[in-house]
């Protein structure tokens, strides 16, 4: 079950730009649009990989023909409709994939800083393809200096990176309430995310 609120909030914003939002995603179960305002493509996930990866890129290259979408996943999927079609799109790079791919099959205990250049088996054409995906990309969006860096480290020209954090809209007439916590944090519980490091500053301030 999927929280659709904050995408049926960004379908506003875009809408009130004038901009039509269509989600295209891979899913274990067909995913009915939340709203008249989304229209969601899934393509199912357990299919032949072969299958999945070109049923993909034809979907994409049609729901993006003549636009500039954006990517935030799908990378492989999205070069090869650019490589084929002509796709074009703007990346958001939210971690390195590889590396977060390998610690979540245990294949490597090394940080994402170690782990650059130490790519082994299917890990190294995995590597190869995200740096295709990457440099294809008309932009490539980060959410911090130290993505910004890696994705140079990979090749992209830094003219093309573009450093925008994540933030959370607050409307300018928000109503009074009572505070319950001193911090919040939202991410996976993944080392890059320096939920550790942010645990041990709230410990230390006393922050609840």
């Amino acid at each position: 079950k999927r929280d659709w609120s904050s995408d049926v909030c960004s379908s506003d914003l875009l809408k009130g730009l004038g901009i039509e939002s269509v989600v295209v995603t891979t899913t274990p179960h067909k995913i009915l649009s939340p709203s008249n305002q989304i229209k969601v493509v899934s393509i199912n996930r357990d299919q032949n990989i072969v299958i999945r990866f070109i049923k993909t890129a034809l979907i994409m290259a049609k729901q993006g023909r003549g636009k500039n979408s954006l990517v935030n996943g799908l990378f492989y999927e999205s070069f090869l409709a650019n490589f084929l079609f002509g796709f074009r799109y703007t990346a958001k790079v939210p971690s390195d994939i590889v590396w977060d791919r390998a610690r979540t099959n245990r294949d490597t205990t090394l940080s994402v800083d170690e782990y650059q250049g130490q790519e082994r088996g299917a890990y190294r054409y995995q590597r190869w393809f995200f740096k295709q995906s990457l440099k294809a990309a008309e932009k490539v969006i980060v959410p911090s200096e130290h993505l910004s860096t890696l994705v140079s480290h990979w090749g992209v020209s830094q003219e093309k990176i573009s450093l925008i954090r994540n933030s959370q809209l607050i409307p300018e007439d928000k109503p009074n309430f009572e505070k319950t916590f001193d911090a919040i944090s939202v991410g996976r519980l993944i080392p890059l995310k320096g939920n550790a490091e942010l645990i041990s500053v709230c410990a230390k301030s006393g922050y609840s």
